[in-house]
């Protein structure tokens, strides 16, 4: 049984190693990882209207590291996500409906499928003042 465990443990490994990318850094083990969604998040105050990125950081783009948007706060919120056109980035297409309850210190999913290079930005129901939001796409 414990052979089997051990080649079992070995399989998963050597299919781990496989699955990262030529450009993720090697580990002591010379085991390449794979490249996570969270790998690349960045943080993002709240503006004083609820939204995050702000600024000149606005809308943020999804990036072909994740499938959905991810949030993490020091806070818990509901978020929606507001979705923008890809050719005029400052035109909003719609909001989310349902708003996803966040919790602190946690990534959260707050939308899901979302397409490679799509604008975005996420609204808050509520935050303190001088959040900050990290954001993975």
């Amino acid at each position: 049984m414990k052979r089997i465990l051990a080649t079992a443990a070995a399989a998963v490994m050597t299919l781990t190693a496989l699955a990262g990318t030529a450009t993720a850094a090697q580990t002591d083990t010379g085991i390449t990882p794979a490249v996570s969604c969270y790998d690349g998040a960045v943080v993002s105050p709240i503006s004083k209207t609820g939204y995050s990125p702000t600024g000149a950081n606005a809308p943020a783009k999804t990036t072909t590291r994740c499938n959905d948007i991810n949030v993490k706060v020091g806070f818990s919120s509901k978020a929606r996500v507001c979705f923008y056109a890809q050719q005029k980035p400052t035109q909003l297409l719609y909001c989310q409906d349902q708003w996803s309850p966040v919790k602190k210190g946690t990534w959260v999913v707050v939308a899901t499928n979302v397409r490679d290079k799509q604008p975005y930005r996420v609204q808050w129901a509520a935050h303190p003042t001088n959040a900050l939001v990290h954001l993975a796409a």
